[in-house]
């Protein structure tokens, strides 16, 4: 889903990364903050984003709004979603994001513990195949 421009020796360029910015994989950010559109999206960019839709709801659903650090997610620039976004999901997970669900699911808060883990370190690592696999068999 991203878009492209013609180049002159006629291979696709990437144009720029599009996407939602609260489901956005962090290192989709970093790169669209960075100005580089050559980074390739990948499986493990997907699985973030599903990462980032299930905590998402769980924080969001039966409340009238969304706390107030995960509107900043969607509502800042690039920069500051990046930033905002790593400080959460990274440094105060349990603080920012667990603390938030709501209580209906509540009982969802170890299978986003073990999407924290894995869905942040395939993005550090080139053996993400691997992790996606202990991560699933760990569930």
């Amino acid at each position: 889903m991203a878009s492209f421009r013609e180049e002159i020796k006629g291979k696709k360029q990437r144009e720029r990364i599009t996407g939602t910015l609260k489901y956005m994989a962090l290192e989709l950010l970093e790169a669209i903050d960075d100005n580089d559109y050559t980074l390739k999206q990948t499986y493990r960019h997907d699985l973030e984003s599903f990462f980032y839709v299930l905590i998402v709801g769980c924080m969001s659903y039966c409340r009238e709004e969304a706390p107030t650090h995960l509107q900043n997610w969607y509502l800042a620039n690039t920069t500051f979603c990046f930033k905002l976004k790593q400080s959460d999901v990274i440094y105060e997970f349990e603080k920012q994001i667990l603390n938030y669900f709501t209580p209906t699911f509540e009982c969802l808060q170890e299978l986003a513990r073990v999407f924290a883990k894995y869905s942040l370190e395939m993005n550090r690592s080139d053996t993400g195949h691997r992790k996606i696999q202990t991560c699933c068999m760990s569930l």
